[in-house]
């Protein structure tokens, strides 16, 4: 091979080196650029789903207190309501003992089942109380309007209820009441006594009546 044909292959040989390692670095750069892009990107889109997520719970957060909130101040006013019914009914029922039973039954107590439940309520003996001169329904039957008033002015009240000194009970609308039950041993007795008048609030507890939680 002659020097020309060296010479040739040589510049053809330096020529190509550069080429090749253009090559390669392009090679090698777009592979770079394309890694980091990727990444930037899945970066940002954790980012977004990040910020989204708080979002969404901060503004669950301020729903839930919203709620909750709204929820809070209907229940206190409905407690206040209630309050103010008690305190009616228990000034009507201390009316009722200062005049003796003088006033006329108008029939809204009955022992037995009425025909229309809701249009009564029940007067109701624990066994060992007896009333031979009608006394006590007459006294009890006097508180009871008042019962009768509160239901159907409140129809958030699912049943009232008064209980003598003596043990005898009324509850508004009719319910049939076992012979065994005797308010007076019931949670809510005691703890109206020990309240010396107040209102007073007590935990669920099943209903002698109906036999539901109330």
């Amino acid at each position: 091979m002659g020097i020309r044909t060296k010479l040739i292959i040589l510049s053809l040989i330096l020529a190509g080196v550069p080429c090749a390692v253009l090559a390669i670095y392009s090679r090698s750069s777009l592979q770079g650029f394309s890694h980091g892009a990727l990444s930037a990107g899945s970066a940002l889109g954790t980012s977004i789903l990040d910020d989204n997520r708080r979002g969404m719970e901060e503004l669950a957060r301020a729903n839930l207190l919203s709620a909750a909130v709204g929820r809070a101040k209907a229940l206190d006013a409905h407690i206040r309501r209630v309050q103010t019914e008690l305190a009616l009914v228990g000034a009507g029922y201390a009316q009722a003992l200062a005049q003796s039973g003088t006033a006329p039954d108008n029939g809204y107590l009955c022992t037995d089942k009425p025909a229309r439940e809701k249009d009564h309520a029940i007067f109701f003996l624990p066994e060992g109380v007896t009333d031979p001169d009608g006394h006590i329904r007459a006294t009890m039957a006097q508180g009871a309007v008042y019962l009768q008033a509160v239901l159907a002015d409140d129809t958030n009240i699912e049943a009232f209820g008064i209980c003598s000194p003596e043990g005898a009970f009324a509850l508004a609308p009719w319910m049939a009441m076992p012979q065994a039950f005797d308010p007076r041993k019931r949670d809510w007795h005691a703890a109206a006594l020990a309240a010396g008048g107040e209102a007073v609030w007590t935990l669920p507890y099943v209903s002698a009546a109906s036999h539901r939680l109330i």
